[in-house]
């Protein structure tokens, strides 16, 4: 059976933690965008050379 252990955390990692996670999720935001824009302007050349 496993033991239970408490985990510390101190004020300043728990500050990296969260500035991390708010940098990642951002950044994948940025990412999401950039692939609507690139998807966007492919749709918009296929439906130029269709015509």
């Amino acid at each position: 059976m496993l033991k239970e252990r408490a985990i510390v955390i101190t004020l300043d990692a728990l500050d990296a933690i969260i500035t991390d996670y708010h940098w990642m999720v951002n950044a994948i935001n940025e990412m999401r965008a950039e692939m609507v824009v690139g998807a966007k302007t492919a749709q918009d050349s296929y439906s130029w050379l269709k015509n």
